[in-house]
Protein backbone atom coordinates (compact mmCIF):
# COMPACT_ATOMS: atom_id res chain seq x y z
CA UNK A 1 0.00 0.00 0.00
CA UNK A 2 1.09 3.54 -0.67
CA UNK A 3 1.44 6.32 1.77
CA UNK A 4 -2.28 7.65 -0.04
CA UNK A 5 -3.64 4.86 0.42
CA UNK A 6 -2.50 4.18 4.18
CA UNK A 7 -3.74 7.66 4.65
CA UNK A 8 -7.16 6.94 2.69
CA UNK A 9 -7.81 3.95 4.81
CA UNK A 10 -6.71 5.54 8.05
CA UNK A 11 -9.14 8.34 7.82
CA UNK A 12 -12.22 5.96 6.76
CA UNK A 13 -11.59 3.89 9.79
CA UNK A 14 -11.35 7.04 12.22
CA UNK A 15 -14.71 8.17 10.80
CA UNK A 16 -16.51 5.18 11.63
CA UNK A 17 -15.09 4.91 14.73
CA UNK A 18 -16.66 8.75 15.36
CA UNK A 19 -19.70 7.98 14.12
CA UNK A 20 -20.06 4.64 16.30
CA UNK A 21 -18.79 6.52 19.15
CA UNK A 22 -22.02 8.09 19.67
CA UNK A 23 -24.09 5.31 19.96
CA UNK A 24 -22.15 3.27 23.01
CA UNK A 25 -24.28 2.97 26.06
CA UNK A 26 -23.36 4.47 29.47
CA UNK A 27 -22.02 1.34 31.04
CA UNK A 28 -19.78 0.35 28.18
CA UNK A 29 -18.59 4.24 28.59
CA UNK A 30 -17.42 3.79 32.18
CA UNK A 31 -16.04 0.18 31.67
CA UNK A 32 -14.00 2.08 29.08
CA UNK A 33 -12.83 4.85 30.50
CA UNK A 34 -12.19 2.47 33.91
CA UNK A 35 -10.05 0.05 31.78
CA UNK A 36 -7.93 2.54 30.29
CA UNK A 37 -7.62 4.67 33.45
CA UNK A 38 -6.67 1.28 34.93
CA UNK A 39 -3.87 0.69 32.28
CA UNK A 40 -2.42 4.17 32.42
CA UNK A 41 -2.12 4.01 36.13
CA UNK A 42 -0.04 0.56 35.52
CA UNK A 43 1.94 2.26 32.68
CA UNK A 44 3.09 5.05 35.45
CA UNK A 45 4.32 2.42 37.84
CA UNK A 46 7.33 1.48 37.62
CA UNK A 47 8.14 -1.90 37.45
CA UNK A 48 9.69 -3.33 40.39
CA UNK A 49 9.88 -7.19 39.61
CA UNK A 50 13.68 -7.03 39.53
CA UNK A 51 14.15 -5.90 43.27
CA UNK A 52 14.31 -9.61 45.06
CA UNK A 53 16.32 -10.34 42.61
CA UNK A 54 19.12 -7.74 42.38
CA UNK A 55 18.86 -8.12 46.62
CA UNK A 56 19.15 -11.79 46.24
CA UNK A 57 22.53 -11.50 44.52
CA UNK A 58 23.73 -8.42 46.94
CA UNK A 59 23.31 -11.14 49.60
CA UNK A 60 25.23 -13.90 47.40
CA UNK A 61 28.14 -11.38 46.95
CA UNK A 62 28.43 -10.11 50.47
CA UNK A 63 28.53 -14.18 51.44
CA UNK A 64 31.07 -14.68 48.89
CA UNK A 65 33.31 -11.53 50.11
CA UNK A 66 32.64 -12.55 53.82
CA UNK A 67 33.79 -16.70 52.99
CA UNK A 68 36.48 -15.36 51.11
CA UNK A 69 38.32 -13.10 53.62
CA UNK A 70 37.38 -15.31 56.27
CA UNK A 71 39.31 -18.62 54.72
CA UNK A 72 40.91 -20.25 57.60
CA UNK A 73 44.41 -21.85 55.85
CA UNK A 74 44.85 -25.49 55.18
CA UNK A 75 46.82 -27.90 58.02
CA UNK A 76 50.02 -28.06 57.51
CA UNK A 77 51.20 -31.84 56.21
CA UNK A 78 54.54 -31.44 56.43
CA UNK A 79 54.82 -33.35 60.24
CA UNK A 80 52.64 -36.25 61.05
CA UNK A 81 53.05 -37.91 64.46
CA UNK A 82 52.51 -41.59 62.54
CA UNK A 83 55.49 -40.59 60.75
CA UNK A 84 57.51 -39.26 62.88
CA UNK A 85 57.17 -42.18 65.52
CA UNK A 86 57.72 -44.47 62.20
CA UNK A 87 61.16 -42.56 61.42
CA UNK A 88 62.16 -42.98 65.14
CA UNK A 89 62.15 -46.65 64.82
CA UNK A 90 64.31 -46.34 61.96
CA UNK A 91 66.84 -44.42 63.91
CA UNK A 92 66.60 -46.90 66.90
CA UNK A 93 67.10 -49.32 64.80
CA UNK A 94 69.89 -48.10 62.73
CA UNK A 95 72.26 -51.18 63.31
CA UNK A 96 69.71 -53.56 61.88
CA UNK A 97 69.00 -51.54 58.72
CA UNK A 98 72.62 -51.69 58.32
CA UNK A 99 73.41 -55.03 59.14
CA UNK A 100 70.52 -56.10 56.23
CA UNK A 101 72.13 -53.97 53.66
CA UNK A 102 75.48 -55.21 54.08
CA UNK A 103 74.01 -58.89 54.06
CA UNK A 104 71.98 -58.28 50.64
CA UNK A 105 74.99 -56.84 48.97
CA UNK A 106 77.72 -60.39 50.28
CA UNK A 107 74.68 -62.09 48.42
Amino acid sequence: MSTDTNKAFVEKIRQQLEQHAGTVDDATTARLAAARKGALARQARPARHWLPLTGLAAAAAVLLAVLLVHQTPAPDRGWDPLLAQDDIDLIEELDFYAWLEATQSNS
